[in-house]
């Protein structure tokens, strides 16, 4: 309902950068919910906008919202030019997340399609971009679409090599979570020691 008024109020003020961003809020809230109609008329409303005003960001955005979509309802052709139109598009750009992001929801793609070689080229494309910015998250994420890749293959000792490094890094991430938890608990403890001691002077 929230969003919905966002929308309208967006609409009648007729500022571009937020009914593009509205609608392709809405767009993804039915998505989420599986309501591909109604998804798919925002995302395309917000595609429309921001391909009109230049909003690069917003455009992306839609472009793989629309390809997940149709990817879902069994559209391969559209679901496949969304997201390789994003994926182009994001290679013009300079933001090397939304280069990793494309990158990786392309792969996908065709790994659930059974076209296994495009989704190498395009998992390894991600996981080059994500070590080249130590991006450890995304990382792992390309590892694990690795193993999936090369077990659908049948190439054991790639996948296996995959999981492992899958394995380690996941492993890795955990432990810096716990350690940054524990290290915030140890800060917060000092600083209620300090403000008790001072209390007390």
């Amino acid at each position: 309902d929230y969003l919905e008024k966002t929308y309208r109020a967006a609409c009648s003020h007729e500022n571009y950068n937020i009914l593009a961003l509205s609608a392709f809020e809405l767009g993804w809230f039915y998505a989420e919910e599986d309501i591909f109609e109604q998804s798919n008329y925002y995302g395309q409303e917000a595609l429309r906008i921001a391909q009109k005003f230049k909003l690069d960001y917003i455009t992306s955005r839609s472009l793989t919202l629309l390809g997940l979509n149709y990817s879902a309802q069994g559209k391969v052709e559209e679901a496949e030019s969304m997201l390789y139109k994003c994926y182009k598009m994001t290679y013009q750009s300079t933001s090397d997340y939304q280069k990793i992001r494309a990158s990786n929801n392309l792969g996908r793609f065709y790994y659930y399609n059974g076209k296994y070689k495009l989704a190498l080229q395009y998992i390894n494309k991600a996981l080059e971009l994500a070590s080249k910015t130590k991006d450890r998250t995304r990382v792992r994420l390309a590892f694990f679409n690795l193993y999936q890749t090369y077990k659908e293959l049948g190439q054991a000792n790639k996948a296996l090599l995959y999981h492992e490094k899958f394995i380690a890094l996941r492993d890795s991430l955990s432990g810096d979570k716990v350690m940054r938890e524990i290290e915030s608990l140890r800060a917060q403890y000092e600083t209620a020691e300090n403000e008790r001691k001072i209390a007390q002077l």
